[in-house]
């Protein structure tokens, strides 16, 4: 992929094990990575979940492959104030050049 595509900053974060006073796990993130990337829409729908309606919406990310900043599926990303969760990580083409992540976008309704 050319440098010129990589156009959306980005920002990959990894949940902290941080515990609150009474010792529970506590929902926060740090930041691991900001950099240029490809955001692509991919699909979006909408389901019933109980008596609510759902939707959802995925999306294709390319970034640059850095040692040692190795996305995983329990991180995050982030993006022009949304959040995306990633659902899966591919070397492409096992090269070492590029990350494709598949990831879904939380929607709130």
């Amino acid at each position: 992929m050319e440098s010129g595509r990589l156009r959306h900053r980005v920002t990959l974060q990894a949940r902290t094990g941080a515990v609150d006073d009474f010792g529970q796990p506590v929902d926060a993130w740090e930041d691991v990575l900001t950099t240029w990337a490809t955001v692509q829409p991919v699909s979006g729908r909408e389901f019933q979940e109980g008596a609510q309606v759902e939707a959802e919406v995925t999306h294709k990310v390319w970034l640059r492959w850095r040692a040692g900043a190795t996305p995983r599926p329990t991180m995050r990303l982030l993006f022009a104030g949304r959040v995306f969760e990633i659902t899966s990580v591919v070397n492409v083409n096992e090269g070492k050049r590029m990350w494709l992540l598949l990831c879904k976008e939380q929607v709130d309704e």
